[in-house]
C-alpha cells in the first residue's frame, strides 16, 4: 500500500512540473488516487483548513451552514474564509436579508452601522448568490454575519470582485462540477481602521481556487488590490506560495509535502 501511495503522489508532482495549471493539461488518467479522498474533511477545505505560519493573530473558527471562518478577533475581520462550490440545475435564490447581522460567536461583536459613513461597502468573503443557491435560504443569511466581511472599496467590492465571483460561481463551478474556495484579506503596511469601531481595513484581497479532476487537483490564485476596479482578472494572477507569504498562512497542508510545494509554487498561466 505504501508503495502505490508513493507512486500516486509521483504520478501528481510529474503531471503539475510538466503542465502547471492551466486548461490545456493532459487528461487525466481514470486509475489517479484522489489527493484526498474524505468527503467529510472537503466539506469547506480540499486538503485541510489553513494553518498559521507568520499570523500574528490567534483565530476562532466559525462554522456555518456553508462556509466556514478562520475569524481574527484582534483585527475584527476574518483571516481566511472557505467553502466548497458544485454545479446546480436550475438554481433558485431567496430575498436578500436588509440587514447584516452581528456574530454573537465573536468577541468583537462587529454591528452593520460600524461601516456606517465609513466610505467602505460591507464585502462578504464567502458569496452570498452562490451559498443561497447551492445551500438555502439560512446558509445565505449566514453571509450576512459580521464574521464573513471586510472593508471593501466600492469599486472593488461592484466590479472586479463581483466578475471573479460570477465566474467562480457561474464557469468554474459548472465546468468542474465541484470547487473548493479560499478567500480572505490581506494586511501589509501601515493597517488603519474604520472609524466607529477597531476594525482593520485590507490592502488587499486573495482568492485560491481548487478543482480536481479524476483525483488531480489543479490551483488557480489570485491578489487583488484594494484600489483595483475595471481592470482584468488575469493581471492579478499569483502563485500560492505568493498568497501564502503575504498572508502568513499555510493552505493545502494536508498534501504530500513535495506534491504541495509543486502546486504551491505553480503560478498559472493564464485564466481557466
Amino acid at each position: 500500500m505504501k508503495n502505490r501511495l508513493k507512486l500516486s503522489c509521483l504520478v501528481l508532482l510529474v503531471f503539475f512540473a510538466s503542465s502547471g495549471s492551466s486548461d490545456s493539461a493532459a487528461t487525466p488518467s481514470s486509475s489517479s488516487t484522489p489527493v484526498v479522498s474524505s468527503a467529510a474533511s472537503r466539506a469547506y477545505h480540499y486538503a485541510g483548513r489553513p494553518k498559521r505560519k507568520g499570523y500574528p493573530d490567534e483565530l476562532v473558527i466559525l462554522t456555518n451552514k456553508g462556509y466556514e471562518v478562520g475569524y481574527d478577533e484582534t483585527r475584527e475581520d476574518p483571516a481566511w474564509v472557505a467553502f466548497r462550490l458544485f454545479k446546480v440545475t436550475n438554481p433558485m435564490t431567496h430575498p436578500r436579508p436588509k440587514k447584516f447581522l452581528t456574530d454573537t460567536r465573536t468577541r468583537a461583536r462587529v454591528r452593520h452601522q460600524d461601516y456606517n459613513r465609513s466610505g467602505y461597502d460591507r464585502g462578504h468573503m464567502a458569496p452570498n448568490y452562490a451559498i443561497d443557491t447551492l445551500y438555502g435560504a439560512e446558509a445565505q443569511t449566514e453571509t450576512f454575519f459580521m464574521s464573513n466581511i471586510v472593508p471593501q472599496r466600492p469599486q472593488n467590492n461592484r466590479d472586479i470582485w463581483r466578475r471573479l465571483e460570477q465566474r467562480e460561481s457561474n464557469t468554474y463551478a459548472n465546468r468542474y462540477k465541484e470547487i473548493w474556495t479560499t478567500v480572505g484579506p490581506l494586511f501589509e503596511g501601515s493597517t488603519q481602521q474604520l472609524p466607529r469601531a477597531a476594525i482593520q481595513i485590507p490592502s488587499a484581497f486573495y482568492r485560491i481556487i481548487v478543482r480536481e479532476e479524476n483525483g488531480r487537483p489543479g490551483v488557480i490564485a489570485w491578489i487583488i488590490k484594494q484600489e483595483a476596479g475595471r481592470e482584468g482578472l488575469s493581471g492579478f494572477l499569483v502563485s500560492v506560495a505568493d498568497v501564502e507569504r503575504r498572508s502568513g498562512l499555510d493552505f493545502l497542508s494536508d498534501l504530500p509535502d513535495r506534491l504541495e510545494r509543486a502546486i504551491e509554487d505553480a503560478k498559472p498561466s493564464g485564466m481557466w
